[in-house]
């Protein structure tokens, strides 16, 4: 069009006569008409391949979760404050807030030994009630029952995800809130495993500050032999052993979280609790009225860039 228009001046030799009688516009060449054919052409092909498709995530619907607490000494620690377990009771409570009625919850303590326990139900009221009463004693000194603890978890989950009125539930997930060390035995992932149950795991605690604060850690009431035996035993394991979290997670299918902050924990509880789902948008008589009007202002954009 600009070749053609340079051409004419050959056919009229008085140009300037007729620039001012006619008038003169210049054509211009413009990337947006570019950018609104594009547009258009990408528009035209959505519709066709109806691939409109939005990534929408959600609380997991259909899912029966086990909230499984770590309560033994080191969970004593103030890097949270006011400790480890304060602060992850805290975000718990705000987590079952979260999670809605609709979902079955059970919750777990353990230290050496299970504390406490609920399975899993829609009465979340027990759930809080139990986290509640949760402590640590700096009596409970020795190697912590993380094994009796997911298997205990697992057959919750299955006599309550397996029931006759439980037929909609078809996830079974673990969320392990732990700072220790200890692992689990071959027979209980394996179990895991075969029963598709998922296990998130969330490493709790700066463990670069473990040592520091350790030092600093009341031992107020216990008896001086027993606080002898708790620091040869527990400072040996203060280091978070995270790679075998992520082992364990990784083979169930779940995810490990290595937590630093307070504010972590509740990011990693909820996106272990999250779902991803993909909506196919039937949107085509939008999509094609946005082609019109787009077409429509092409149109526009041509006329008064004097391509018309």
């Amino acid at each position: 069009m600009v070749l053609n228009r340079k051409k004419r001046v050959t056919y009229f030799g008085n140009f300037e006569t007729l620039k001012k009688v006619h008038g003169f516009r210049r054509f211009y060449i413009s990337p947006w008409i570019l950018y609104i054919k594009i547009i258009i052409i990408s528009l035209i092909f959505l519709t066709a391949t109806e691939s409109i498709v939005v990534k929408k995530h959600q609380i997991a619907k259909d899912t029966g979760f086990m909230l499984v607490m770590d309560s033994s000494p080191s969970m004593s620690m103030p890097d949270y404050s006011p400790t480890r377990l304060s602060a992850a009771k805290e975000i718990t409570h705000q987590w079952i807030d979260l999670i809605g009625n609709n979902t079955l919850i059970g919750f777990l303590s353990y230290s050496n030994f299970i504390k406490s326990s609920v399975a899993p139900s829609h009465d979340h009221e027990a759930v809080t009630s139990e986290l509640d009463k949760v402590e640590v004693s700096m009596s409970e000194v020795g190697a912590s029952s993380i094994n009796t603890a997911i298997d205990q978890s697992i057959s919750y989950l299955m006599e309550a995800t397996d029931g006759p009125d439980n037929e909609t539930v078809k996830e079974k997930v673990i969320i392990l809130l732990t700072d220790g060390l200890d692992q689990l035995s071959n027979d209980t992932l394996a179990r895991a495993i075969t029963n598709d149950v998922r296990i998130h795991t969330i490493g709790i605690g700066d463990t670069s500050k473990t040592s520091l604060l350790f030092e600093n850690l009341s031992m107020e009431g216990v008896d001086e032999e027993l606080a002898k035996h708790f620091k040869s035993d527990f400072v040996s394991s203060l280091e978070m052993n995270f790679t075998y979290l992520e082992e364990v997670a990784d083979m169930t299918g779940g995810k490990a979280y290595l937590i630093s902050s307070k504010e972590g924990i509740m990011k990693a509880m909820s996106q272990a609790s999250l779902e991803e789902i993909y909506i196919q948008l039937n949107t085509h008589y939008y999509v094609l009225l946005l082609v019109i009007l787009m077409s429509i202002l092409e149109l526009v954009a041509y006329s008064q860039l004097g391509a018309i």
